[in-house]
């Protein structure tokens, strides 16, 4: 092989490997998720966009996308993957809660109530969801509701709990 032969078979061996290669839709999942730990959030979506295009239904690819997305406050971009991840997890508390966020910010509260109910159903002991559940039922008109869910949730929740003395301090007000 000549030496131009080699560097096109290298430039082609190189695209071919950005763009995912023969890798597995895991692979890429790790390799993104390295990337995101390492701070390169660019390239991580670029690694879980090429899981997705081998797995559209990967769990957690959607999801991290997902929660890219929302911390970048677009939770309309947010919401297809993390409606893919809930969809492949349905008992996955963490992932219904981000959903029922994701909704609540897209102002869809009727499901941004049903997502946040369901995660307090598989996981009671976590804050975040009673608090968004409260908000959600109130943009609803249903402060009764609410102040019942702030209620369970400052029963339930932990004293360490992010969400405590949030729930707390809107237990107090109401």
């Amino acid at each position: 092989m000549r030496v131009s032969e080699a560097f096109l078979a290298f430039v082609l061996l190189g695209s071919l490997t950005a763009c995912g290669g023969g890798r597995s839709a895991e692979e890429l999942y790790w390799e993104g998720q390295a990337a995101l730990d390492a701070g390169d959030e660019a390239r991580a979506i670029e690694h879980f966009e090429a899981a997705l295009a081998r797995n559209p239904n990967h769990e957690e690819a959607n999801y991290r996308l997902g929660r890219i997305y929302q911390e970048r406050d677009d939770d309309e971009r947010a919401l297809p993957y993390l409606e893919r991840a809930a969809a492949a997890d349905p008992s996955d508390a963490k992932t219904r809660f981000r959903l029922g966020e994701a909704l609540l910010g897209v102002d869809d509260n009727e499901r941004a109530v049903t997502e946040l109910s369901a995660a307090i159903e598989l996981d009671p002991e976590r804050g975040g969801p009673y608090a968004k559940l409260a908000q959600a039922l109130r943009r609803l008109g249903r402060d009764q509701e609410a102040r019942e869910a702030l209620e369970r949730g400052s029963q339930r929740v932990a004293a360490d709990d992010p969400y405590r003395d949030q729930i707390l301090a809107e237990l107090s007000g109401s």
